[in-house]
């Protein structure tokens, strides 16, 4: 056994030890058929209120309105089998990107655009037909268009399998400082993250504007005795609360001690780890609020949808016993390898025949789910001191969950060691106010979720000192409510402010609004459900509050 087999065999002993903790076992859920009229799933995603999905050789790329199926001609309203076959779709700025897969042999009609009417032709050269190709992603960085996946760049150049878009064809991507690292077809993602732009794979690249990294996902250090060097490798990622959360193979550091992991979570500046009780994970999706990922509990065993709400993991719905998917001797965890929502409801592709003991073909949505559930963890909590004299200390958080009974504040006073229960809060009560502190003490707060199904995970943890004086009477203080919402969240404030804005989970503004009242009311009703960030500006350009919102 060479070394690098040997030290990741070691890491993943230790870190798997003692993980089977917080997964819970439920059937009770409710798949429902959507008529998919094709046998695979290759790749999804929505314009304007519609679902598309790139099916790849059979039938190739179809729209759904929620009720009806429709095969969409990819060139020219032309639906011969040269041009119709698709497997990567993106959709970039209101425009979707197509990207072919493996049939056409002539290198034309391989890239197109659809705007919701008009299906057009993307490219000027022909993309050489290697026996195998296929586009997996597409990417946009500062206003560029990015391509990736197991193709021949028409236009020659370094490497292979990346391309982007001058503005009249199809030109090679990769720059000479990656083009010895990077695998002909090992984009795995492609990923705008804090300005750069992050391509996946089994190296990870970053660009910044003018300069490739390769080195952040290297970890170099010494393990019994012998030096080693060892590249973490994404296979999916997604972003949330500010941070990409993969699958794939991970070392990180943590207290000084190397841990191996198929999940993990990087900040910008940190990678770490994520402990979890299943034996393989496939695939990773995010709403905003919730991970998921395809599970195998055991070897050879069960295959779930399962959820993680940075906290706890639970297993959220069946999808397939033991093994023997649509591949003879493969585990079924790889048939099932598309998770993403449409219409507030969470759906499953692949090329399975079977879900959930339902008879389903290659598609199916998560109708009802199990009601035996704790709920997520809160997030975003954070601590104020307003009135140090009258020992009040004010929390805030984001309420993640539409299960709650309620919420357990718990508070430290040993710098996080211990905890114990100060108070409770009714469900979707996102603020209390505890009034039994003591000036110039340190506490550590953090909020707990629960049901009649037990509690969650907790919400971070933060810190505050009480100190010896209380606010000034020029501080702004903003509130906001109510939170959830469907229709307008208030903002109030004891001073003046100028603006709120309001940022999708991608960092993508929806509303700007300039504050001229002490209770300005921001109507979100016309915003798709999900998680949203509210930043609120003083007059100076001072950033007042940052507070995550739940539009229901």
């Amino acid at each position: 056994m060479n070394f690098t087999k040997r030290f990741s065999k070691t890491l993943q002993s230790v870190s798997l030890f003692g993980m089977i903790a917080s997964a819970g076992f439920s059937q009770a859920q409710t798949w429902s058929d959507v008529g998919f009229p094709s046998n695979g799933v290759f790749d999804t995603d929505t314009l304007n209120g519609k679902l598309y999905v790139a099916q790849g050789a059979d039938i190739g790329f179809l729209e759904y309105d929620g009720t009806t199926w429709t095969t969409i001609s990819d060139y020219n309203n032309n639906l011969n089998t040269q041009h119709k076959s698709k497997s990567a779709i993106k959709n970039i700025n209101g425009t979707l990107y197509l990207g072919a897969y493996e049939f056409n042999t002539s290198g034309l009609g391989d890239v197109h655009t659809y705007d919701g009417t008009t299906v057009s032709l993307f490219q000027n050269s022909t993309f050489t037909y290697n026996g195998s190709y296929r586009f997996t992603n597409f990417g946009e960085y500062n206003g560029t268009i990015y391509a990736g996946g197991n193709f021949e760049v028409p236009n020659g150049g370094i490497g292979n399998g990346f391309a982007k878009w001058d503005g009249s064809d199809w030109v090679s991507a990769t720059p000479p400082e990656i083009a010895g690292n990077m695998l002909y077809s090992g984009i795995s993602k492609m990923l705008n993250f804090q300005n750069k732009f992050y391509l996946l794979s089994y190296n990870t690249f970053i660009y910044d504007g003018t300069n490739w990294d390769s080195t952040t996902f290297v970890t170099n250090g010494t393990f019994n005795g012998n030096p080693f060097s060892y590249t973490s490798k994404f296979t999916d990622a997604v972003l949330m609360n500010n941070e990409i959360y993969g699958i794939g193979d991970f070392i990180s550091q943590s207290g000084g001690t190397y841990v191996q992991s198929s999940i993990a979570k990087w900040d910008g500046t940190t990678l770490t780890g994520i402990t979890h009780p299943y034996n393989a994970i496939n695939r990773i999706y995010s709403d905003g609020t919730y991970i998921y990922c395809f599970a195998e509990l055991t070897p050879q065993g069960d295959i779930y949808l399962v959820r993680y709400d940075g906290t706890q993991w639970v297993n959220l719905a069946f999808l397939h016993t033991g093994t023997g998917g649509v591949v003879p001797g493969i585990s079924a965890l790889y048939d099932y390898n598309r998770i993403f929502s449409y219409n507030g409801e969470i759906y499953v592709g692949g090329r399975f025949a079977e879900i959930g003991g339902n008879t389903i073909q290659s598609l199916a949505k998560l109708s009802s789910l199990p009601t035996n559930l704790p709920p997520a963890a809160p997030s975003n909590l954070t601590a104020t001191v307003f009135k140090t004299e009258a020992g009040n200390v004010q929390l805030s958080w984001t309420d993640n969950a539409n299960n709650e009974d309620g919420f357990i504040i718990e508070r430290s006073i040993d710098a996080g060691n211990n905890f114990t229960s100060i108070d409770s809060v009714a469900a979707d009560i996102v603020v209390f106010d505890d009034l039994s502190t003591t000036p110039a003490t340190d506490y550590v707060y953090k909020v707990v979720a629960y049901n009649a199904y037990g509690n969650s995970g907790a919400s971070n943890q933060v810190s505050i000192n009480t100190g010896t004086v209380g606010m000034e009477e020029n501080e702004i203080k903003v509130s906001v409510y109510p939170n959830p919402s469907d229709g307008r969240i208030v903002i109030s404030s004891n001073k003046s402010v100028a603006k709120a804005e309001l940022y999708s989970v991608i960092g993508e503004m929806v509303i700007c609004k300039k504050i001229n009242t002490p209770n300005e009311s921001i109507d979100i009703s016309g915003l798709p459900q999900g998680l949203y960030e509210l930043k609120v500006v003083s007059p100076n350009g001072q950033e007042v509050l940052k507070q995550r919102v739940i539009k229901k």
